[in-house]
């Protein structure tokens, strides 16, 4: 049946801003067709009058007039772009683990390649063994885009082929991560590395319990867990933001009443590099802050300047020295204790002992 002969019955509608922008377009485009000739309007198709009449692209257009035939055989009520987008983007999670693991695959991949002589490693490829060894649901163009987001580009060889290449700085934070760690081990301090895991406790099918969570947080090293360390939080993802996640005042109490005081002396503390363990102390001046306040972040730090500068000139020197003194809430507290930080380089969880699988 043609969607054109289907009738639609009329009912009571809300009509949000972008429908009265076509209903108003449609009132004009109609009221000028008074005064035109129709001969020339009945050769133009009726997916491009629409388009012309409702402002609305034509692409758009074919797109829902395709869906509409869909929709009406099934009887269901067109879903909006919006709808779309949010299917689309949870059909399902990547965590740090299976990031990792797409990581550890694609490195075996072109290990097996240069040693074992097998085939070139392409996209395609590397898709069907993720999906063999992850149950991976996504499809081959997503997992490109994956793989990109955890710092890998394609970079053309002589031969004309592309070969993925880790950037520069995902590489450098590795690099001087394991630096870093090799020579705190070689002056003998105590490392412990502090990680949190996130528990969904809400198995209960009473509406109101759905969405806690539970937090709980630790630390521990080659001597075990740090005594009196271990400390839980309560989450809820209906109040929270990020509920599978710490706040950044619950991790800096957690860090001066349950693992500093516990600590051994000139210990080396591992931690990832979440957002809330990134909280900057005494944060550089934005653009558009007060002049005085630029003029205190520059005295401060003993920043050649002249209170007659404009304030762009003295944001212009705060551009290129901040990267020198930028300095973490969490390294200030701990540093004031004799102690350090280390962070975990960006999609190696597998370099913390707690998120080690198997």
């Amino acid at each position: 049946m043609d969607p054109a002969e289907i009738e639609i019955p009329k009912k009571r509608k809300i009509l949000d801003r972008h429908s009265k922008e076509i209903l108003f377009n449609l009132h004009k485009y109609f009221n000028g067709l008074k005064n035109q000739d129709m001969s020339s309007i009945y050769q133009t198709s009726a997916a491009k009058l629409t388009s012309d009449a409702t402002g609305v692209p034509f692409s758009s257009v074919k797109k829902v007039i395709f869906e509409s035939k869909r929709t009406l055989e099934e009887g269901k009520p067109f879903t909006s772009s919006k709808q779309l987008l949010v299917s689309r983007k949870n059909k399902f999670n990547i965590n740090d683990f299976d990031r990792a693991a797409i990581r550890q695959i694609i490195i075996d991949y072109y290990y097996e390649y240069y040693n074992e002589d097998k085939d070139f490693p392409i996209m395609t490829s590397l898709h069907e063994a993720v999906k063999e060894k992850l149950n991976y649901p996504g499809s081959c163009t997503t997992l490109r885009r994956e793989v990109a987001r955890m710092g890998f580009h394609w970079k053309m060889t002589e031969g004309n082929s592309g070969i993925l290449v880790e950037k520069h700085k995902i590489r450098f934070q590795r690099i001087n991560f394991l630096t870093k760690i090799s020579e705190y081990r070689s002056q003998g301090r105590p490392i412990v590395f502090a990680s949190e895991v996130y528990i969904d406790t809400s198995i209960s099918s009473n509406p109101s319990t759905r969405g806690n969570g539970l937090i709980i947080v630790h630390a521990g090293g080659s001597d075990g867990f740090v005594p009196n360390a271990l400390a839980m939080f309560e989450t809820n993802d209906q109040v929270e933001a990020r509920p599978h996640y710490l706040n950044t005042e619950d991790f800096i109490k957690w860090i001066e009443n349950d693992l500093m005081p516990n600590l051994k002396p000139k210990s080396v503390v591992v931690i990832d590099n979440i957002f809330y363990q990134n909280i900057l102390e005494n944060p550089a001046p934005g653009p558009h802050a007060c002049k005085q306040e630029m003029l205190d972040w520059l005295d401060f730090r003993n920043i050649i300047h002249s209170s007659s500068m404009l304030k762009p000139q003295l944001y212009q020197l705060i551009l290129e020295h901040k990267k020198i003194f930028k300095e973490f809430k969490i390294d200030c507290i701990l540093r004031k204790n004799n102690h350090s930080v280390l962070r975990l380089p960006p999609y190696h969880p597998e370099l913390n002992p707690f998120k080690k699988r198997g």
